[in-house]
């Protein structure tokens, strides 16, 4: 039998010459047969060596009604998986069914593979019936996991990075819905995208795995970001501008508290406050309507949710006990993000001095210490230059570049203060009231990466904070 490992086989040779026993014992042998000659001198029991040969037979047998019995089992757990496949039309049950259906094929997998195993080793074979049933016992439990998510309905808002979209990190995701903010240069070094077409590429495959895009008009390569977008069952525009888009910002204004907003969509017209100076949040604030309208949000339940936007770390305005001083707090940390804030405070803010305090992360995105350098230069009145996040690379070093491109601008009113905290007090000490003093690049970061790895850091806010307390109590010390 050639699935049998090993058969002893026993051969009478009164009637063998040397040679013959010679010839037939190698070419057992060479057909892996361990060979055992006898003569009747060994008393050998034939009758008992026939009942043994016909019980392993039988054994054989058995093991293979087994097997086909398995495999009969497997064919039902495969059948039943079919079924839960038509029955479950919805789109998140869709998406859970599918990764119910990967689970269900690997164990159906491993088990024809146990199966073909316990064939070869007979007395493994229990063990292998007793893992087919805790198999289907876990089947059973996972698909009352997936009844009960269902149920639940859980929800789940996602920022899905250039970098887990190049990698698949969201591999397996089922967004239902996407939105496109933005795209510019950024995240563009050896260690991250090695050019901006790689960059946009990545980004632009989160459409291949949404039910549903919302892009905005006004962004820039808008119609290539359009085109990548037709993938999706539903495309959703937005724009401030173009009054042909399907969610279209029909004014705003700066107020008391930040930004009044109407909006018109395609179920009705939005009415809120946005809590924040910024037009570029108004602008971002858009694409939420646009993403509430692909998920068919109640508008009520859109306008009070934005109404109580409140981010730490992202365009935050401090309480301040000093007046005058307009503290912000921000995580603009690229040449794009920092010179649209500036702008917005600059809108917002006219008569005041605009102050920034920023650095430059090192070991990546090196281009940044010359696109923020040069937003900086063009756009602030004044400007300390400080440490975020150097990694392996020297603060002053870093700092240097930056100041180098703050000067190609024609703006001298810049200092190096390498100590972030000592910065932040610097900038509050030499303030010319009124005055908008932004620190940016770290947001509600709580860890500074420095040449040891990440090194606890108490955020922006908090050391803001503790620094216009002391300029309140007059213990400013720089």
């Amino acid at each position: 039998d050639e699935k049998s490992r090993k058969i002893i086989a026993k051969h009478y040779i009164d009637t063998f010459d040397a040679d013959t026993r010679d010839a037939l014992e190698a070419d057992l042998i060479a057909n892996e047969v361990d060979v055992k000659f006898v003569s009747d001198s060994d008393n050998i029991d034939v009758p008992e060596l026939m009942q043994q040969l016909n019980q392993a037979n039988m054994t054989i047998e058995q093991l293979n009604q087994q097997y086909q019995e398995l495999e009969a089992a497997a064919e039902e757990l495969k059948k039943t998986n079919d079924e839960l496949q038509l029955t479950l039309l919805d789109q998140k049950q869709n998406t859970l069914l599918a990764a119910q259906k990967q689970q269900m094929d690997y164990n159906l997998n491993v088990a024809k593979l146990e199966l073909e195993k316990s064939k070869l080793e007979s007395d493994n074979n229990m063990k292998v019936v007793d893992l087919q049933l805790k198999q289907q016992k876990q089947n059973t439990e996972t698909m009352k996991e997936v009844a009960s998510i269902e149920q639940k309905k859980n929800e789940l808002v996602m920022e899905a990075s250039s970098q887990a979209l190049k990698y698949d990190r969201t591999f397996g995701v089922d967004f239902a819905v996407a939105g496109f903010v933005n795209i510019g240069e950024d995240h563009i070094s050896p260690i991250e995208h090695p050019d901006f077409e790689d960059y946009f590429t990545s980004k632009l495959k989160i459409f291949s795995q949404a039910h549903c895009a919302v892009v905005s008009l006004d962004i820039d390569h808008a119609d290539r970001v359009l085109e990548a977008a037709q993938v999706c069952p539903r495309v959703i525009t937005c724009s401030e501008h173009d009054e042909k888009a399907d969610v279209f910002l029909t004014s705003s204004e700066h107020v008391e508290g930040g930004i009044a907003m109407r909006v018109r969509t395609p179920r009705g017209k939005l009415e809120f406050v946005l809590p924040t100076p910024s037009h570029f949040n108004a602008l971002n604030a858009l694409l939420v309507c646009g993403m509430a309208e692909g998920l068919g949000v109640e508008l009520a339940f859109v306008c009070e949710g934005l109404e109580q936007v409140n981010v730490p770390g992202r365009v935050q305005m401090l309480a301040s006990p000093v007046s005058g001083i307009v503290p912000v707090v921000d995580f603009a940390h690229n040449g794009m993000s920092l010179e649209a804030v500036l702008h917005e405070l600059r809108a917002s803010y006219p008569h005041h001095e605009l102050c920034v305090v920023f650095g430059a992360t090192g070991g990546k995105g090196v281009d940044r210490r010359d696109t923020m350098g040069i937003a900086a230069g063009r756009l602030a009145d004044r400007i300390i230059i400080t440490e975020d996040d150097p990694g392996p690379e020297s603060v002053e070093d870093i700092c240097r570049t930056i100041a180098q491109r703050v000067e190609e601008q024609g703006n001298t009113c810049w200092k190096i203060v390498c100590d972030r905290e000592q910065a932040i007090r610097t900038a509050l000490a030499q303030a010319h009231k009124p005055a908008v003093v932004l620190v940016s690049g770290k947001g509600s970061e709580a860890t500074m990466l420095r040449a040891n790895g990440p090194e606890p850091w108490e955020t922006d806010a908090v050391v803001f904070a503790r620094a216009l307390s002391d300029m309140a109590a007059g213990r400013l010390d720089v």
